[in-house]
């Protein structure tokens, strides 16, 4: 797990640095004989394109030699006009192997609300993106891995994970940016409530943030590490990857609040 400290107002400003930063930062990950590095959401700040970027080694991974999970914006068709908030998957050679778009962009943040029906909407609110929602979702699949990943506030979603969980992954990994919220408590809150996540369904979650908190969470929920606020972090762990039958909540939800709530 990779956390190159990459923050708010940063950002965009200098990306090939940025880039430069991830990749030096994986070199020691590799080192420690990493199998898998996670980068953060949007860690790869320039446009991906299908059609034109069937391999990443050059342009994305440089030296790496070691799979890698990364966020980064993707337009289909540009024709289109669509962009999604993406997660992709790279084998050592580069070669993509797998994608997820996020289902729930952030309001005013990556979309404006009610914006494709009044698009002078964006003068008013000229900074809101203009990211599309994900539809798939279809697990990251490498070797044994079969990952469920989401991006930045969807694994506070448990009806989302369920969702994804219903494709029997052994891994979730989340890609976070919490540089908006700068140094305040909102980091730990936000990955005590994922923690729920990997309780619910008794899988490992990698968490890979921009600024922190960055961590490793096991089966039963527990932070096996996590990285520091604000700072330039590598974390290195074994994750178990579970396999077996679909937890009680996977396969009923939140029946047993239903419940709760008639009674």
């Amino acid at each position: 797990m990779v956390q190159a400290n990459i923050g708010l107002r940063r950002k965009g400003r200098r990306p090939a640095q940025d880039i430069r930063d991830h990749r030096r930062l994986s070199l020691t990950a590799e080192r420690q004989g990493a199998q898998l590095i996670v980068w953060p959401e949007t860690a790869f700040p320039y446009r991906l394109f299908p059609k034109r970027d069937p391999n990443v080694k050059r342009k994305v991974m440089g030296r790496l030699s070691t799979p890698l999970v990364f966020g980064a914006p993707f337009v289909p068709d540009r024709r289109k006009r669509q962009k999604f908030n993406a997660v992709f998957l790279a084998d050592a050679q580069g070669t993509i192997r797998g994608r997820y778009d996020k289902h729930h962009p952030l309001p005013f943040g990556e979309y404006l609300p009610l914006s494709n029906w009044f698009p002078w909407l964006h003068r008013l609110s000229p900074y809101s993106g203009k990211y599309s929602a994900g539809t798939s979702m279809d697990l990251l699949r490498h070797n044994d891995l079969r990952i469920a990943a989401n991006v930045c506030y969807e694994d506070i979603l448990a009806d989302h994970i369920r969702l994804q969980v219903r494709k029997r992954p052994n891994l979730l990994i989340n890609l976070t940016n919490d540089s908006w919220f700068g140094t305040t408590v909102e980091p730990q809150i936000h990955l005590a409530l994922a923690t729920f996540r990997s309780v619910e369904h008794h899988l490992a979650m990698v968490r890979s943030t921009n600024t922190g908190i960055s961590a490793f969470i096991d089966p039963l929920g527990r932070i096996e590490q996590a990285s520091p606020m604000a700072s330039p972090a590598v974390l290195v762990q074994d994750v178990v990857l579970m396999e077996g039958q679909p937890t009680v909540y996977a396969r009923f939800g939140n029946w047993m609040g239903y419940l709760a709530l008639l009674l």
